[in-house]
């Protein structure tokens, strides 16, 4: 059960990154902080703090 359910999160976890890396047009995203600042970030950090978001 909990090896099955293990399974199916990492299938989402790269589905997820095939689906995202196929809808790429540029190379970085903006992100806007809480502050109006704002940063640029390329796809593989974008991805990154994804996954940190999804584990909380």
């Amino acid at each position: 059960m909990i090896e099955t359910k293990y399974r199916e999160i990492q299938e989402k976890k790269q589905n997820f990154k095939t689906e995202l890396m196929i809808d790429l047009h540029e190379a970085s995203v903006i992100c806007v902080n809480r502050d109006s600042s704002e940063e640029s970030l390329n796809w593989m950090n974008w991805i990154t703090i994804m996954e940190k978001i999804e584990t909380y």
